[in-house]
């Protein structure tokens, strides 16, 4: 499957809903993407990507409005499950899984002079 430079799966669309806001006044962005061996890209207005690795039972998420990537330790498998047949995404993480798993921002690796 391509990949962009950056390692993210291609991007087929981005539909910017001019004027419409999420609850918390973020404007809402549609991003299509290819589905990659290296996570699971979905239409969410919230949740660009996500990942499993089921050794280290931890759950990395990479959100569409920020940009930024967490990573949520000690998520059993059935958690991971259930949240990858979700419907609603952005809706499943929020009630099961944040605030309810230690997590981390992972910061984007520096560029080095």
């Amino acid at each position: 499957m391509a990949q962009s430079a950056g390692g993210e799966p291609p991007v087929i669309s981005r539909i910017d809903f001019t004027g419409a806001t999420n609850p918390s006044g973020r404007s809402l962005t549609l991003v299509l993407c290819e589905s990659s061996p290296f996570g699971r890209s979905m239409p969410s207005t919230s949740i660009r990507k996500f990942d499993y690795d089921p050794n280290n039972r931890v759950l990395s998420v990479w959100f569409v409005a920020s940009g930024k990537h967490y990573e949520f330790s000690d998520v059993p498998p059935e958690n991971f499950t259930a949240f990858k047949s979700a419907f609603a995404k952005g809706r499943y993480f929020n009630e099961h899984i944040r605030n309810h798993f230690r997590y981390r921002l992972v910061e984007p690796a520096s560029l080095k002079d």
